[in-house]
């Protein structure tokens, strides 16, 4: 991941056919990230989009932020190895690859503390 604004085109092709009925990835990106996943396309002989809202998804270690019809975000929590599935809706035959856009960006934590000497006031 080159940059941490920008989406990017990953494909994973298969050297024989498969039938996909779950995707998991392991990622293994620092503690406080967040990893937004869209445009999840499926191609055997023809190219299906996968909708957001006709899958299940959950993470091992992760935090689902959020999720809308187009695009799923995930919260890093740690720096240990983490497995996101993709429960599909179907099982697709002879799928040939598979094609989605990540983006990656840190999170901005902001820490405050205020240090109070003496009594509240009232």
């Amino acid at each position: 991941l080159e940059d941490l604004k920008s989406y990017f085109n990953y494909q994973i092709f298969f050297e024989n056919e498969k039938k996909i009925k779950k995707i998991s990835m392991i990622h293994n990106f620092f503690s406080g990230s967040k990893l937004s996943i869209k445009n999840i396309i499926l191609e055997n002989d023809k190219s299906n989009k996968i909708k957001i809202d006709n899958i299940m998804y959950n993470s091992n270690s992760s935090y689902i932020l959020n999720s809308e019809l187009e695009e799923i975000i995930f919260i890093s929590i740690n720096d240990q190895d983490q497995i996101l599935n993709f429960y599909l809706d179907k099982e697709y035959l002879n799928v040939k690859k598979i094609s989605l856009e990540l983006n990656l960006s840190k999170l901005n934590f902001l820490a405050s503390f205020v240090f109070r000497s003496g009594k509240p006031e009232d």
